[in-house]
């Protein structure tokens, strides 16, 4: 099969997309070596009280966004764990300001703002590697030093940095869309990073979510299959030992 993406039937069009979605898998699993390295160490910054901070431009900033929103109902981390900036602002997550990606200065005043230290952890994520507002972040980072992490689809970023998580995912099918392959690789390795170190960290028990907050009726729900599986007891018992100590999984699972 041969052609661009609009010059397809819709049917080899959608296996197309199948195919590159399985090289982003494939590239996002190239970052397993250096994971292997950098999972423990933010596993212990978490332990220690410091932070894993998140910053990128466009579809990569809101990648970061999210990663840390998850955090919170998923592993009870909050913003004392994990946080994120995107070129541009909050605003960018919602209406692209695509110019905002191109100020150095404002990646260094994005980590002033979260106050890096040098006992954090900083991760860019740029597809192309070159990304301005997230060189200003390493390199204001590197000068807090703290340790810098980028995560790049460019097997040549032009960012310095300690460590590499390079997704080569190669040209997209709609050509210089990152949002498409190298957008689902990043997400991937994300994925890996905070689950495995939640996991590290204790947050993880049997494959089940030790440290969720329970914050609506399905959560609830889910706590109190947790606690059942884990304690083991009858639903019924889970339920009230979750409601003596306001709906605290771990507590529920002392009591």
């Amino acid at each position: 099969m041969s052609g661009r993406i609009d010059e397809l039937s819709l049917a080899d069009a959608l296996r197309a997309f199948g195919r590159a979605d399985a090289l982003a898998i494939e590239a996002a699993a190239r970052t397993d070596a250096a994971l292997l390295t950098l999972v423990p160490r933010v596993a212990r910054a978490w332990r220690l009280g410091h932070r894993l901070l998140l910053f990128g431009a466009g579809t990569s900033g809101r990648l970061a966004f999210q990663q840390a929103a998850e955090c919170l109902p998923t592993f009870g981390l909050g913003s004392e764990a994990i946080a994120a900036r995107i070129a541009g602002g909050e605003g960018a997550l919602v209406a692209a300001r695509e110019g905002a990606e191109d100020q150095v200065a404002a990646g260094a005043d994005a980590l002033e703002q979260l106050g890096a230290g040098s006992e954090d952890i900083v991760l860019g994520v740029t597809a192309s590697g070159s990304t301005p507002f997230v060189r200003g972040c390493l390199d204001a980072a590197a000068a807090r030093g703290a340790l810098r992490v980028l995560l790049s689809a460019s097997p040549a970023p032009r960012i310095e940095t300690d460590i590499l998580l390079c997704t080569p995912t190669g040209p997209e099918l709609l050509a210089g869309s990152t949002r498409l392959k190298a957008a689902t690789a990043a997400k991937c390795v994300l994925d890996r990073l905070t689950t495995l170190a939640a996991c590290q960290l204790g947050r993880v028990r049997a494959g089940l979510m030790l440290a969720m907050r329970p914050s609506n009726a399905k959560l609830r729900e889910r706590a109190v299959g947790i606690v059942a599986s884990l304690k083991p007891c009858s639903e019924q018992a889970a339920r009230a030992a979750l409601e003596d100590v306001d709906w605290d999984i771990r507590a529920a699972l002392e009591a």
